[in-house]
């Protein structure tokens, strides 16, 4: 399960997203699950997740294309984990790198059948193992591997996997 970390600067009703899966998992009726947790407590050098938001459910890993996932939760300012996970084997996606904090900008990246975005802006993500029981059961109210691992980041960029979904509060 990893969590990408986000920052709403300002209150959005916050609709769900999309995570690209270009390489299926090869583990036959495998699922990915996605959710929203508020961010918890310090826990030394790490953070607690949170309490759950919501869970999004489930999409099939066990093929490739674009996942999305669907929610209606008004977010107030403040940080928040989007969870996502897989219960298969072998499953990649895509992700964005970002980089320059407060920055919301989208760039062309590489050209062909290698082009993909770029983005920049805050994400970190952190992750959790050995949670199938979770994602093919639902997510809990609180992770049970608390506090989640450190935070990652890979080439001098943290990669956004889970593209979330915003619009105006009604």
């Amino acid at each position: 399960m990893y969590f990408n970390i986000i920052w709403v600067g300002r209150q959005l009703e916050f609709e769900g997203g999309f995570i690209a899966l270009n390489i299926a998992s090869t583990t036959p009726s495998s699922v990915m699950r996605a959710g929203l947790y508020n961010i918890g407590s310090e826990a030394g050098n790490h953070w607690d997740i949170g309490s759950l938001i919501t869970d999004m459910g489930t999409q099939a890993a066990d093929a490739a294309g674009h996942l999305e996932f669907t929610a209606t939760e008004t977010l107030d300012r403040g940080w928040y984990a989007i969870a996502f996970g897989t219960d298969g084997a072998g499953a990649r996606a895509s992700f964005n790198q970002w980089m320059t904090p407060n920055q919301v900008a989208f760039m062309k990246y590489s050209s062909g059948t290698a082009s993909d975005i770029r983005s920049t802006g805050i994400a970190a993500y952190v992750y959790e193992n050995n949670q199938d029981t979770e994602i093919q059961s639902g997510l809990s109210t609180t992770p049970p591997g608390n506090p989640a691992s450190d935070v990652e980041s890979i080439g001098n960029y943290q990669h956004q996997v889970f593209i979330p979904k915003w619009s105006e509060p009604a």
